[in-house]
Order: C-alpha cells, then structure tokens, then sequence
C-alpha cells in the first residue's frame, strides 16, 4: 500500500477525484518489472479496452529501421522521458482511465501504457513531429529516436535539428536513457559501424534460462531466441525438437538427447556474438536456399557478409514435396 500511495503522490499523471461516474472504475495491482528496482502500478485495461475502436495507425518494423542504418558513421539515440505520460488525454475522456486503490479513487490526466490505442497514438504524434526527418536523418520507433550521420558535423546539426522540433513539440527527453556518439544500444540491438549484433544484457536472459518442462516456458524461450532468429543460420530447424512438444497431446522429456542439443545450441549460437552487416543497396544480394526433410533455410549477404538469416518449418503437406520444389 505504501509502495502505490507513494508512486501515485510523485507523479503529476494522476489526479484524486471523488466524482463517481457510471462506469465501474478499474482496480489496479502493483508489478515490478525483474530488471527495475522500483514498483510500478499495473492497470487492469482489458475490459475498456474490449469497447474501443482500434486504431490501425502502423508501427514500424523493428528490421526495416535497423536496415537503414548501413554506410552511416555515427549514432544517436535518444529516449523520451516516461513516454505515454507525455500525452494530454482529453477532458471528456479522463473518466475512463479510473482506477481505485485503498483510500483514493483515481484518474489519470495524460495516457497511461495498458490502453491498446497508446502506442498507435504515440507513433502517429512522433510520425507527425519529426516528418521532415525520418528516413533522413533519424528513426522513430514509439518513444525510440535513433539519428544516424555520415560525417561528425553533420551529426551534431542533426541532434540539433531533432531536440529544436521536440522542443516546439514540448517532447522531453531523458538523458540518462540517451546515448551520444558511441556504440548505441536500441531495440533490443547493439548499433555499430560494421554492423548490428543482439544485446548482451538481453541474451543473458537466455542465457540464464532454465531447460523448459511445459508448452508454456517452451514459447516463453523461444520468444527470446526467437526475436534474434534472424542471426541464427537454419533457426527453424535448430528448434524443431523443441517446437514439436507444442503440438496437441505431445509430451515434453527433457531427457532426451534431441531437445537438450536444441535448448544448448541456441543459447551458444546467440553467445558467440554474432554480427550482421547492413545492407547496401547499390550492391549486389546474394541469396542462398536450403532445405532439409523438415525446414526452409535462407541466407542474405553481400560480399560474403550475412545480412540476415530466414527459416521455417514445413508443414505436413510440404514434407512430401522434393528438395528441387523445397527449394523454391
């Protein structure tokens, strides 16, 4: 209780209210999130969320910004200061995000995370800010900005160029989360000179994870493998021991030789820091196919260098064509 009580006096998001409208107003639970010291609260938002029009504003795709960056010299990014929080939600509207806690009922004055709308909303505000910019001299995923340069003057003139429009926008920054001229860290990607490579802190999470007993810890390792699948050659068939327990009625034996080799060797591909170069498009691509009884692979490069690696399983249909068809 003191946690929520204290989370909700420092910020300036929410506000106490005893006007009780008609609609039921959300209880709330406090989290914490593994790698954060401090308590956050955590919002219920799935019932007001089932009556809200969606909002299909597109969000860009994490591997296309990251292929924009080839042939640049120097990264910034920057990190919005408590994101979502930055947006004014309507009057006519703030009844909506109430929630109780003991001893106060509460709403919220700028858009809480838990909302589906929110990131959409976001993405349109930094879409809309930084129109003159994006895809020249920066990228915006959400709260996310990443500007890039050939020369060392023209970066300076381009962080100055971004910080004048989120000024004019009011858009605040947090410089603690911000990284200048130096090997960036973003979306979940270490952003270098040569190249893009995973995480480290991210991969210490595989790292550390326990050999998987149920379907459930089964999907929850391979969303992490998963999201760096494209630096792993042949992924899909590394992991088909594993993705098979996912099937109706299979049975999990984490004593089996086939599984055990699955789970160790993509935690040991991901550690030994694979690193994929950009794209070049004045260049020629090379593509290169394989395929086995059970899975598709692909690799992207250019000059011998992997720019991306793609696979997938077949299906039950596909495992009787010949590997002249798999491979097409």
């Amino acid at each position: 209780m003191e946690e929520t009580t204290n989370n909700i006096d420092h910020t300036n998001n929410i506000d106490h209210t005893n006007n009780y409208p008609n609609n039921t107003a959300i209880p709330t639970a406090k989290g914490r999130c593994k790698w954060k010291t401090k308590w956050r609260l955590v919002i219920d938002y799935r019932k007001l969320n089932e009556v809200t029009v969606d909002d299909r504003y597109p969000i860009p795709n994490i591997d296309e910004i990251l292929d924009k960056l080839g042939r640049c010299q120097y990264f910034t990014t920057l990190d919005l200061a408590k994101g979502f929080h930055q947006i004014e939600i309507k009057e006519e509207d703030i009844h909506k995000t109430a929630f109780t806690v003991e001893g106060g009922h509460y709403e919220f004055l700028r858009m809480p995370f838990g909302l589906k709308t929110a990131p959409a909303t976001f993405q349109r505000l930094m879409n809309h800010v930084l129109k003159d910019y994006i895809n020249k001299i920066c990228l915006v995923y959400l709260d996310d900005v990443i500007i890039f340069s050939t020369s060392l003057q023209e970066h300076i003139n381009s962080i100055k160029l971004v910080f004048d429009r989120l000024k004019e926008a009011n858009l605040k920054i947090q410089l603690d989360k911000s990284e200048f001229l130096k090997k960036l860290e973003f979306l979940g990607h270490i952003v270098t000179v040569d190249g893009i490579k995973p995480n480290p802190k991210k991969i210490e999470c595989v790292l550390n994870f326990p050999i998987p007993k149920s379907p459930k810890q089964i999907k929850q390792f391979l969303g992490l493998t998963g999201y760096y699948r494209k630096f792993i050659k042949d992924y899909s068939l590394i992991a088909k021991p594993m993705t098979k327990c996912l099937k109706r009625d299979a049975k999990i034996n984490v004593s089996d030789p086939e599984y055990q080799e699955s789970f160790n060797t993509l935690k040991t591909l991901l550690t030994h820091d694979p690193i994929l170069a950009y794209p070049d498009f004045t260049k020629k691509f090379t593509l290169t196919t394989d395929a086995s009884n059970f899975a598709l692979g692909a690799i992207l490069s250019q000059e011998n260098h992997p720019i991306c690696y793609a696979s997938r399983t077949l299906n039950e249909h596909e495992i009787n064509y010949s590997t002249i068809e798999k491979n097409f």
